[in-house]
Formats: structure tokens, sequence, C-alpha cells
């Protein structure tokens, strides 16, 4: 399911194995406005990251999350929202190049901003832990 209609980039980025998209590839047509709680569903930055981390653009949905995490001031709990989305992706491309050390440590801060989210629905995306403890799911709805 797809939740905006910009196209992906080509390829996905994994540092050191593919090319990096071009900023032209990673940018929307929509003007870029802090993540609101409560209207998430008219934030096209945000849902675009979720498009991107639900079809293995895990680098992407990084750099699309960062940018609404510096207009969200880097603090509060959006911010920690996000940031944790951050470090998700960031483990998923840590896991894609080969590096489970770093993985484990992305996933653990993910696991640390999200906090108390275990089960409940924020921002449209309910979080919840799988493997035993060792990974996160993210359900969006």
């Amino acid at each position: 399911m797809r939740y905006t209609n910009y196209p992906f980039p080509t390829d996905t980025y994994i540092p050191g194995q593919t090319a990096r998209p071009t900023d032209a590839q990673l940018a929307i047509d929509a003007p870029l406005v802090p993540l609101p709680e409560e209207n998430w569903r008219l934030c096209p930055h945000y849902l675009w990251g979720v498009d991107l981390y639900n079809h293995g653009y895990h680098w992407e949905a990084h750099e699309a999350w960062e940018t609404l995490w510096h207009a969200a001031g880097r603090r509060g709990p959006i911010a920690d929202f996000l940031k944790g989305l951050i470090k998700l992706a960031a483990s998923r491309v840590k896991l894609a190049e080969g590096n489970a050390a770093g993985a484990e440590r992305h996933l653990l801060r993910a696991k640390e901003l999200f906090g108390g989210l275990n089960g409940e629905r924020w921002c449209g995306l309910r979080v919840r832990e799988i493997d035993g403890g060792r990974g996160l799911f993210l359900e969006f709805s």
C-alpha cells in the first residue's frame, strides 16, 4: 500500500555498495511543515517517509524523517518519535551493510526513543516488539 504518489528513487542507497540518490530523487513537491500529531495525514513528508520505509528504501526514509525532525526543532515528543523512526531506518541500513553491531545499536536507541509506545498508535503508526524483544514492527493505519 502507498500513502503518496511520489516516485521512488531508482535504487535504494546502501553506503559503499550502491549509488546515492540525488537530491532531486528525494525531493517532493510539497511545502515542509512540522509533523502535526493530530493531523499527521496532512503531512506529505511524513507519509513519504512511511512509503519509503515500507518499500525497502530505508536510507531514503531516514532522510525524509530527518528533515521533519529538524522542522520539529529536534526536541519534544514529536521530535523523539521522528528520531525513533530515523534510528529504526538506520538500523535497517546497517543490516544491509552487513554491520550487525551497528544495526543493534540503532535498534536499541529506537526502542528507547519509542519508550512506552509498545502497542500504542502515534501519528498513525503502531509500534510493536517482535522477535522476542529483539526487533520492532511498524504498523501503519
